[in-house]
């Protein structure tokens, strides 16, 4: 405990990244140590467990005399994707066209983990871009555990779906999921229905609604391919979402193909069809 606090200087506001959250220097390396009061057994429970390269590592815990639990990860030097879509300053280049597929790609494999792999399966239940960290390599993880709880009838992968989908759409147009627009409330979901309505205007809508700081720099059939999935992901009606597999098996694709347009074509008619993908090949 003492180590941590030396390393924050005693908490210092110096040492804050954000809300309850301190970046600490312990014997030469760089933490992030957050800071939480109360019971935070189940958070623990569940940290303890998983191992997965795109999860943020639980690296150790420490309690002070009043009770309050540190709990310390792993550092990720640049920062949230929060950061990178909407608060990069003159020293943070834009994310190119490629580096948001492989942050969605990174971010799916760690909610596949949860799902999939882990016993009992987890769900993470706060899944959004300042929960998704990048660390010095690039390489995007999932932050902040204290909604997950294991799946239940209660508690549906599902909804992980879902916001992984409002995500995805963040990443593609570069629009915060809920914001105001002349005076209205615009959100994201919602105009991505609109936006892929039939006709032939579809392509030329998805164009205008695009992050414009890419400037055009995508590939337009591989841009359909993940629009058309995060309609999917972001259907009202959880039974009609895709599995999170799914979701990892079309964006492993659109990787690992350089976003061929044989391969774009038939991932968007897969999406269009609600991504009834037979036994998904499951990445990493």
């Amino acid at each position: 405990m003492d180590s941590i606090l030396e390393a924050t200087m005693n908490l210092d506001e110096r040492y804050r990244i954000a809300g309850s959250v301190y970046r600490a220097n312990i014997d030469g390396e760089t933490f992030t140590v957050k800071r939480t009061q109360g019971d935070d057994s189940e958070e623990l429970k569940l940290l303890q467990r998983v191992n997965h390269a795109n999860l943020v590592k639980l690296s150790g815990v420490s309690t002070d005399a009043r009770g309050d639990v540190f709990m310390v990860y792993e550092y990720a030097e640049n920062g949230s994707l929060e950061q990178w879509l909407y608060l990069s300053s003159s020293s943070m280049s834009l994310l190119s066209w490629r580096q948001r597929l492989n942050i969605a790609l990174d971010v799916a494999n760690g909610l596949q983990y949860m799902h999939e792999h882990a016993r009992p399966s987890i769900v993470h239940g706060d899944i959004r871009t300042t929960n998704v960290l990048i660390d010095a390599h690039f390489k995007a993880k999932i932050s902040n555990f204290s909604m997950a709880r294991p799946a239940s009838d209660n508690v549906s992968p599902k909804g992980d779906v879902y916001a992984f989908g409002v995500v995805l759409l963040e990443l593609l147009s570069g629009k915060k999921a809920m914001e105001s627009r002349g005076g209205e409330i615009a959100m994201a979901w919602k105009e991505i229905q609109g936006i892929l309505k039939d006709g032939k205007e579809r392509e030329e809508r998805l164009k205008g609604w695009m992050d414009q700081n890419l400037e055009g720099f995508y590939p337009m059939e591989g841009t359909m391919s993940l629009a058309c999935m995060a309609r999917a992901c972001t259907w009202e009606r959880s039974s009609e979402r895709p599995s999170i597999g799914e979701v990892v098996f079309g964006l492993s694709v659109l990787a690992q193909q350089n976003c061929s347009v044989g391969c774009e074509r038939s991932l968007m008619l897969g999406m269009e069809e609600k991504l009834q993908i037979v036994n998904p090949v499951i990445a990493r």
